[in-house]
């Protein structure tokens, strides 16, 4: 074979490598594209459940606030009875 052919044949498989790298390539990017996107969509999702809660955490925290007072006047109501002692049982030794 001469050289001239070799080179063709070369410069053939070349080309055809090159157009295969370059669809796979492609085809990658555009996986990367969707998930990126997708990540985009669930990272928003993340932000306004994560603001939801940061409100909802400081709503209960002024109602704590505002009711604590009637929580901690319940809670004395109940600490400021005395509790009767229960008679101790006499054992053998206090009757002797």
């Amino acid at each position: 074979m001469n050289e001239v052919a070799k080179s063709d044949i070369f410069f053939v498989i070349t080309t055809i490598a090159v157009v295969v790298v370059t669809v796979v390539f492609v085809v990658a990017l555009l996986y990367l594209i969707k998930i990126l996107r997708d990540f985009k969509q669930v990272s928003g999702r993340v932000k306004e459940e994560s603001d939801r809660i940061s409100k909802d955490l400081s709503d209960l925290h002024t109602a704590v606030r505002e009711q604590g007072a009637r929580v901690a006047q319940a809670v004395s109501s109940f600490g400021s009875k005395k509790k009767r002692n229960a008679p101790k049982k006499e054992t053998k030794e206090d009757v002797e």
